[in-house]
Parts: structure tokens; sequence; C-alpha cells
């Protein structure tokens, strides 16, 4: 009976920690605004292309994650730390009501606007693949 009560919680646990790393209540928003003049099916498409690639994406690095900080000399520690500092840069920049051009330019914004498939970008991979499941 413990061994099943440790599995639920584990369950529980890495639903919880997928479900704030996908954040579908900031996703769904996003996406809903920026395929406003496209035609349900497409819309259907480009969920499914999206969900698909977040997930491959989130199990290419849970597998293969370990073997690629191996290959770049990397700890993990370290690779937490590097991320820590990324994060608290951004934050600092939110905090003081800064726009960093490095991170989103005018022609980058144009280009979002006028994308014709959002499934890949911005949706799956830096939205819910990469942004937290890397460090993770």
């Amino acid at each position: 009976m413990a061994d099943l009560s440790a599995l639920t919680q584990y369950a529980v646990v890495a639903f919880a920690s997928l479900f704030i790393l996908v954040d579908p209540l900031a996703t769904a928003p996003l996406f809903l605004v920026m395929t406003e003049g496209d035609l349900p099916d497409k819309r259907r498409q480009m969920a499914r292309r999206a969900a698909w690639m977040a997930f491959l994406t989130l199990t290419g690095f849970a597998l293969l994650g370990d073997v690629l900080l191996r290959l770049f000399s990397l700890t993990l520690s370290a690779f937490r730390i590097a991320g820590g500092i990324i994060l608290f840069g951004i934050a600092l920049n939110m905090m003081r009501l800064r726009r960093v051009r490095e991170i989103q330019t005018p022609e980058e914004v144009q280009e979002g606007i006028t994308q014709d498939d959002i499934a890949l970008i911005p949706l799956a991979v830096p939205r819910d693949g990469v942004g937290g499941g890397v460090p993770v």
C-alpha cells in the first residue's frame, strides 16, 4: 500500500509540474488571438501540431538532457544557476517596466502578426517546450 501511495504522490507532483510548465491558462488566449482569422479546421490542426511538438520537445529533453549536459561538460547545478541568472535579468527588466530590444524586435512582432502557422513557433517550442522544460 505504501508503494501505491508513493506512486500516486509522484503522479500528482508530475502532473502539477507539467500543468504549470505548459500553462494552458496563459497559452489558450495567446492561441486564440494569434489564430483569430483562421478557419476552425486550421486552428485544430495548429493546436494538434503545437501539442505534439511540445510533447516531443519535453520528452526529448527528458530522455537526452543528461547526455547533452555531459556533451557540453555542464553540471546540472551550473545549468540551474545560469537559468536563475537569466530569469533574474528578465524579472528585473519587467519590474523596471522596460522592454529589452534583444528579446523582441519590431520585425519579430510584425512576423508574429503575419505568420501563417504558429504551431511550432511561438506555441510549442519557446512557449511550452523549452521555456521551463530544459532547466527542470
